[in-house]
């Protein structure tokens, strides 16, 4: 019966990544751009979704594919456009949660231990952290023919009480960190473009 009096206490992690964790940089897009092609083959779906959103901000914005052998210049349709192609880097994810969670599970285990177990889910904050490195390989049609390549990282770090497995974690993290490096990276693009 004690048992079921500590579930309310150690609760959820509620959630995981708030918006203001990944603040997005401003995108001004420049006005002599005349269409913008995104070659999102090698992007994750969270990294490939944010651009799209973001790629609609630009003129006569669209997908492309390379065919083999073909580089970024052969998607230039007119001058003035920008062929853009975009991929997830390395990653890096760290987190208490799997060690902090086994311990309180070990403390409730024994019933001497369960104002412990209580007092250490309220008391000692999960965390987690993950670093996600993005790429843009940019053409500036009528200017150059050789991409010239972008790298942003993106840093997210959370912290909470309650229970939450380091795997739902890193999966909101994960997610976060790919818009918000997706976004640093059309901002950069969006300056290198002018």
């Amino acid at each position: 019966m004690v048992g079921a009096g500590l579930l309310p206490l150690l609760g959820c992690a509620g959630q995981i990544v708030r918006p203001s964790d990944i603040a997005s940089p401003t995108l001004r897009t420049p006005a002599d751009v005349r269409g913008v092609v995104l070659l999102l083959e090698a992007a994750p779906p969270a990294m490939a979704d944010e651009a799209r959103r973001l790629g609609a901000q630009w003129a006569d914005s669209r997908e492309g594919r390379l065919s083999q052998g073909d580089g970024l210049a052969s998607l230039c349709s007119a001058p003035g456009g920008v062929v853009m192609r975009l991929a997830q880097g390395r990653t890096y994810f760290a987190s208490n949660a799997g060690d902090r969670n086994a311990l309180i599970i070990y403390e409730s285990a024994i019933v001497v231990g369960l104002p412990v177990a209580a007092i250490s889910a309220l008391a000692w904050p999960w965390y987690g952290e993950t670093i996600i490195e993005g790429t843009l390989d940019t053409v500036r049609c009528g200017r150059n023919t050789e991409p010239t390549r972008l790298v942003a990282s993106a840093h997210v770090r959370s912290e909470g009480r309650g229970l939450v497995r380091g795997g739902t974690i890193q999966k909101a993290q994960e997610e976060a960190a790919l818009r918000l490096v997706t976004r640093k990276l059309f901002a950069l693009a969006a300056d290198d473009a002018r």
